[in-house]
């Protein structure tokens, strides 16, 4: 690990400029060269940690036929991310500033039930609850988007 920068930034908490943050370039196995961002605020003492990949892969497609088996599996879900079930016109649209989550394929379907009318999450609600089939696609440009198995 090798420290690249060390300095002071305004705290995104408590917005003083009292936010010591070191950045490392470090290799992931998997990833390859990231950055970890390290920040603690003097003033406030909230954190700040981010891993920010330096090489980005190939676009990234994902599609699950929803069944009580998918719903259990786990992925990495990073942001500028698109996902969709086209049976039910439902899509949800990451931006680059969602900083990723660890989730199961449930919690992707939570996801866009909780930003969506009210007809469209009791039709999610059946897919969950295997009374309705259903896809889910997701794709993400940068290539981060990954299946953990466990």
């Amino acid at each position: 690990m090798e420290k690249v920068y060390e300095g002071k930034a305004y705290c995104p908490v408590c917005g003083k400029n009292t936010l010591n943050v070191t950045l490392y370039r470090y290799h992931l196995p998997a990833e390859g060269p990231v950055i970890l961002f390290v920040g603690r605020c003097e003033n406030c003492g909230s954190r700040v940690v981010d891993v920010i990949p330096l090489e980005l892969g190939k676009e990234v497609e994902i599609t699950y036929d929803l069944d009580e088996n998918t719903l259990r599996k786990i992925i990495f879900l990073p942001g500028d991310t698109e996902i969709e079930i086209p049976e039910l016109g439902a899509e949800l649209v990451l931006t680059p500033a969602f900083k990723g989550r660890i989730t199961t394929v449930e919690g992707v379907l939570r996801m866009i039930q909780e930003s969506s009318p009210e007809e469209l999450k009791k039709e999610i609600d059946e897919i969950i609850e295997g009374r309705r089939k259903a896809k889910l696609i997701i794709r993400n440009k940068s290539g981060l988007l990954k299946e953990i198995n466990i």
